[in-house]
């Protein structure tokens, strides 16, 4: 989740298992510290709704802002409003990738039609 200086909100990369585009750092990684785009090998594409760029690698982005914070202090959770998605036409039936904490990761099977 990258935060936005236009929009103050953030915004939501969705990365394929095939392509994992955001590697995984058993730190946390700040872009104040880390140049992230550079670091990470990632091609940021001008989003039209907030500041923060488009990952191009990455099969789906949401520039989202904060509709509700008040659950924040409770619950560390944050109601997002989406404003302007944007997916890869390119990327037919990606299998995502989930983080499942610790280090360890998920990734999608297969598809089937009802």
């Amino acid at each position: 989740m990258f935060r936005s200086s236009r929009t103050e909100g953030p915004r939501l990369r969705c990365q394929s298992a095939t392509q994992n585009c955001l590697p995984y750092s058993k730190e946390p990684t700040t872009g104040r510290d880390v140049a992230k785009f550079g670091t990470f090998a990632l091609t940021p594409v001008p989003a039209k709704r907030v500041a923060a760029p488009l990952i191009a690698e990455c099969f789906a982005n949401l520039d989202c802002e904060v509709a509700d914070s008040r659950l924040v202090n409770k619950y560390n959770l944050f109601v997002l409003e989406v404003l302007k998605a944007w997916t890869d036409p390119r990327q037919k039936n990606p299998k995502t990738i989930h983080y499942h904490g610790h280090g360890k990761f998920v990734v999608d099977g297969g598809y089937s039609q009802a």
